[in-house]
């Protein structure tokens, strides 16, 4: 067990250390460390009586109360479909507002906040080149179909996309998943082209491989 004298000299190392995100292998290792480990019952039951305790202070209760709600305002004001006024097809969402007026999606804040590809992504990346399967990242905005940007685009002169996504962004922004995949299908399908989708559902079992292969139609 460590002393307190060895935790202050731990945190003094640490002092004015860069901490920028991981490495793409230090990413794959902690994944593989922590792949199929689940938590105790003692350590669930540990810290959901954590929670409890948490949230019997009125001031925790207060706050988280109040940030909930703010979140409930925000999702339920109502919201339209803007495409980039530079033409690039670039569609996103705003309030509704009174003025009608054109919108650069090219925020640089926007911008920032997203990298390019996300975590999931990144992974079926990692599919792609490992069974050297016939798609292509685009998902930074090169490719447009019909105001859409896919994720991942067919090499092999068929026309096929995947689109990787998490439900609970996509729940929460179109209402439910199935919303969001019928938007989609009907985007793709005008321009003929086939849509995959890989959830996070399918991604965070151990035979994910497998199962986006089977996805996809590689086995």
């Amino acid at each position: 067990m460590l002393t307190a004298e060895s935790r202050l000299k731990m945190r003094l190392a640490k002092l004015g250390l860069k901490r920028g995100p991981h490495k793409p292998e230090t990413i794959e290792k902690i994944r593989k460390a922590n792949e199929g480990k689940k938590h105790l019952e003692e350590s669930k039951a540990k810290m959901k009586q954590k929670k409890q305790e948490h949230w019997k202070d009125p001031a925790f209760r207060n706050r988280m109360l109040e940030v909930l709600h703010k979140i409930h305002v925000s999702n339920t004001q109502p919201r339209e479909l803007r495409f980039c006024a530079c033409g690039c097809g670039f569609s996103f969402e705003i309030l509704i507002t009174g003025k009608k007026r054109f919108v650069s999606g090219h925020n640089p804040n926007r911008l920032k906040s997203k990298a390019f590809p996300t975590s999931l992504e990144k992974r079926v990346i990692s599919l792609v080149r490992e069974f050297n399967l016939p798609f292509e990242y685009v998902g930074h905005g090169k490719v447009w179909i019909n105001k859409a940007n896919p994720d991942f685009v067919a090499t092999d002169g068929t026309k096929r996309v995947l689109e990787v996504f998490c439900n609970y962004y996509k729940a929460r922004k179109y209402g439910t998943v199935d919303n969001y995949q019928q938007l989609r299908m009907q985007k793709y399908s005008k321009e003929g082209f086939e849509v995959t989708f890989i959830g996070d559902d399918c991604l965070e079992y151990p035979d994910w491989k497998q199962r986006c292969l089977a996805k996809i139609g590689a086995i």
